[in-house]
């Protein structure tokens, strides 16, 4: 495989081993949000637990932004 498709079969694994039952997800969207930073973004939390991203772009009207809610299934 690429390195690309090993880092995300990677951390695809690592995430989705994290312990995150409804209503506990705080310790994978600090999994997401570290992650982030390890690749340059400077993502947030917010007050629902998700992670917010801003991924740049031409100027601020022209920026892609990811916004990550992270939920268990049952």
């Amino acid at each position: 495989m690429g390195k690309y498709t090993d880092y995300i079969m990677k951390t695809a694994q690592d995430l989705l081993s994290v312990p995150s039952p409804s209503g506990f997800t705080h310790m994978a969207a600090d999994f997401v949000k570290k992650e982030f930073e390890k690749l340059g973004y400077e993502p947030q939390i917010t007050q629902k637990g998700a992670v917010l991203v801003k991924l740049g772009g031409k100027d601020d009207e022209n920026a892609a932004v990811s916004y990550t809610h992270l939920r268990a299934h049952e």
